[in-house]
């Protein structure tokens, strides 16, 4: 039979043995804990980041339709202040398409070169047929056409269309 001094003598062995094992678990969950608090700072600096990139990604305030291509500029107006701001709520295609969806620096500027790219087209034609209405025996020579009948031109064609 085991006496309780022999007994208690085995437990304290035992417990002196697994003194380092237990400190060094301690340790290591101490850095795990720390490593993850430097982590979670981490993260959440990235993520703040991540809203700042987002915000200078995407026009404020500039929706497109996907489906028919309808462009919204949506803004608020702040009656005590008289001052405006972009509405950033997402927003309904007027047509009934569904929601719409954010517009890009980039796409804003590749739809503004396509419409300056538009606009030189019609100005050219408008060029060319009032050359040959005004005079049908000149060769490109438009410094001489008034400005207004050059802009006479330029709305005729755009109302008569494509």
């Amino acid at each position: 039979m085991i006496s309780n001094a022999d007994y208690f003598q085995g437990k304290q062995d035992k417990e002196s043995e697994l003194a380092p094992t237990i400190q060094g678990l301690r340790d290591a969950l101490e850095q795990a804990q720390s490593k993850l608090r430097m982590n979670s700072v981490f993260l959440s600096h990235r993520q703040c980041r991540i809203e700042q990139l987002e915000k200078q990604v995407y026009l404020a305030g500039h929706w497109l339709c996907p489906k028919c291509k309808f462009y919204l500029v949506s803004t608020n107006l702040h009656v005590p202040s008289g001052g405006f701001s972009a509405n950033k709520e997402p927003q309904a295609c007027a047509n009934g398409c569904g929601p719409m969806w954010r517009v890009t620096h980039e796409q804003s500027a590749n739809n503004t070169v396509d419409r300056c790219d538009k606009m030189q087209d019609v100005i050219f034609a408008a060029r060319e047929a009032l050359l040959q209405s005004h005079c049908p025996h000149a060769d490109s020579n438009i410094a001489m056409i008034p400005a207004r009948k050059i802009g006479n031109a330029i709305n005729a064609l755009e109302t008569a269309g494509p």
